[in-house]
């Protein structure tokens, strides 16, 4: 078995998850959330309820 040195990450993971989220929503989606929301939307991948509450 080899060492195995872990080191801490270098952005925290709120700030990775943020630049992350922006890239996709930038690329497929022309930096727009509700065309997002709308392809999500139309595949039952989210709830009535979950719409209401970002409204």
């Amino acid at each position: 078995m080899k060492n195995v040195i872990f080191t801490p990450p270098s952005v925290s993971r709120n700030d990775f998850t943020e630049e992350e989220t922006t890239g996709f929503i930038s690329r497929f989606f022309d930096g727009k959330m509700v065309p997002l929301i709308a392809n999500l939307s139309n595949h039952k991948k989210i709830s009535g309820k979950w719409l209401k509450e970002i409204d």
